[in-house]
């Protein structure tokens, strides 16, 4: 009995030896700047060199890269996603294996290191599961990395680089017609809607704040509509936002109406150059201009609705014109946006938080054909200002407006 107590006792400090060669030790640590290219991304990166082999922080490493990658509540794993959504991530603890896409590997305590609050994974490791190659500089103090493929803070720094050299608005200047065909789709009663869901969490000292938006878009009642939401798990529904609307370019809408474009929900009113700019509400707007007609005074204005603090910019024949960061109303707006003559291909790029992207493109050809004879053109609008179909602020006002 005692021989047996003693094997296992034995057996005990030799598993215990083990897992104390698989953990951190503070006088291998390394405090180093991590830069990617020529942009210093930290100040004092805590990392650790055991028989030089580098170890860097994870979660930090994710984070400075962009990569919406967190540890779970009970830290059994690390999951996430980087590059696109089409690259999922999932480092499993518990039985030593990542899954990134749909190939799974092993790795072993030797790699990755879980040391309490922080986990340490080796460089050669860190290389294979993402697409940088890292260089530790001793002299220097510096871990440097390249990307083998664009990433979402080399994407954002680029975007600032090109807003940076946007001192003014360009001048409205002769371009060149080109041709464009519409193809067009048939509206549907009802079909299976696009939609994203994105949930923020905002840590603070006292509790964790948690906010979630939701984009959907479909043919509904044979109109598309687009539906904005956002929730706070305390206060309920924070933002709405609702739009059925359809358009057709030849006309044909609501019989003798012969309209183009109709859109009732959540909208924006007519503008009137010189007069009035465009308002949000809740109504019905109505028109039978070309979706492609110029506005007065060779400017136009774009209107619209996205989630909150994602980056929009607006290009003009592929030459950036603007750019706003979307407010706590899902709303953006480019007004006077000047146009030239010919084909004005005017392009809304969306720019979320951790490098996803899409684009809204609009056709605007600048003629000097006039009105036809005998032809009626018409834009009408009436809607209760500051209004919303979720409304969160209850305020009341109304605008009619007639063009």
């Amino acid at each position: 009995m005692r021989a047996t107590l003693c094997v296992c006792i034995i057996l005990t400090l030799a598993v215990l030896s083990h897992a104390s060669s698989d953990t951190i030790q503070d006088e291998n640590l390394v405090i180093a700047d991590m830069r990617l290219g020529g942009i210093i991304l930290s100040k004092g990166v805590m990392s650790y060199i055991d028989q030089e082999r580098l170890f860097l922080p994870f979660l930090e490493f994710c984070e400075l890269l962009e990569f919406p990658i967190k540890r779970s509540e009970k830290d059994e794993w690390v999951t996430g996603w980087f590059l696109d959504r089409g690259r999922p991530f999932k480092l499993d603890f518990i039985n030593q294996t990542v899954h990134i896409s749909k190939q799974k590997t092993t790795f072993s305590s030797q790699s990755v290191i879980d040391n309490g609050g922080e986990i340490y994974v080796r460089k050669s490791v860190l290389e294979k599961w993402f697409p940088v190659n890292i260089v530790y500089e001793k002299v220097t103090q510096t871990i440097q990395m390249t990307s083998r493929e664009l990433l979402p803070i080399e994407m954002k720094l680029e975007r600032e680089r090109k807003r940076r050299a946007l001192s003014q608005k360009y001048s409205v200047q002769n371009e060149s017609l080109s041709h464009t065909h519409i193809y067009q789709s048939p509206y549907q009663l009802a079909s299976l809607p696009f939609m994203d869901l994105r949930a923020n969490i905002y840590p603070s000292q006292s509790k964790q704040r948690m906010n979630i938006n939701t984009v959907m878009t479909g043919d509904l009642f044979y109109f598309t509509q687009n539906t904005i939401l956002s929730f706070d798990p305390e206060k309920g529904l924070t933002s709405g936002r609702m739009t059925l609307s359809r358009t057709q370019p030849n006309g044909g809408i609501w019989g003798p109406m012969d309209a183009t474009t109709v859109a009732f929900g959540d909208i924006f009113s007519n503008a009137i150059p010189l007069i009035n700019d465009a308002h949000s509400g809740t109504g019905i707007r109505i028109s039978n201009f070309s979706p492609s007609h110029r506005n007065d005074f060779g400017t136009i204005t774009l209107n619209g609705s996205g989630q909150e603090n994602w980056e929009v910019e607006l290009y003009r024949n592929e030459m950036l014109m603007d750019f706003q960061l979307i407010s706590a109303e899902n709303l953006y707006s480019f007004t006077d946006i000047p146009l030239v003559s010919g084909l004005n291909t005017l392009t809304l790029k969306f720019y979320g938080p951790f490098g996803q992207t899409y684009t809204k493109t609009h056709k605007y050809l600048m003629s000097p054909e006039m009105i036809d004879p005998q032809k009626w053109l018409y834009r009408f609008s009436f809607l209760s200002q500051h209004q919303q179909i979720f409304d969160t602020n209850q305020t009341l006002s109304s605008e009619g407006q007639l063009q």
